[in-house]
């Protein structure tokens, strides 16, 4: 999607969370958008579906705890110290998951033939 590229933050990962039962937006919305977006972004686009519990356990393998989730979803959010040195973490952790993308982009940036120049 050629609007996200114009964004001032760079997109590491997106978790998209819906109640356990059926679900528009999960069954067909989602779907399209994925396709959509892009190989990219739809490697970093994480749909969870489940109860408040299924969704907090999903989380924990993410490295988020109930601090780190809005209370909406069962956890306590708000703590800012502790929300703070998590983002740190995860911006480390993230990066080594997805530097692989940024250097086949470079190799193939880097194979891409330069255009002829006009000859006079």
């Amino acid at each position: 999607m050629w609007c996200l590229h114009c964004m001032p933050l760079t997109l590491k990962a997106v978790h998209v969370c819906t109640g356990s039962g059926a679900s528009v937006t999960r069954d067909l919305v989602l779907p399209v958008l994925k396709h959509v977006a892009g190989k990219d972004y739809r490697l970093r686009l994480q749909l969870h579906a489940g109860s408040t519990s299924e969704i907090l356990e999903i989380f924990q393998e993410f490295g988020m705890g109930q601090d780190h989730v809005k209370v909406i979803f069962g956890g306590y959010g708000g703590n800012q110290p502790l929300l703070q040195e998590w983002l740190q973490q995860r911006q480390l952790i993230e990066k080594d998951r997805y530097d692989f993308l940024e250097k086949q982009k470079e190799q193939q940036e880097a194979e891409e033939p330069t255009s002829p120049t006009a000859m006079d």
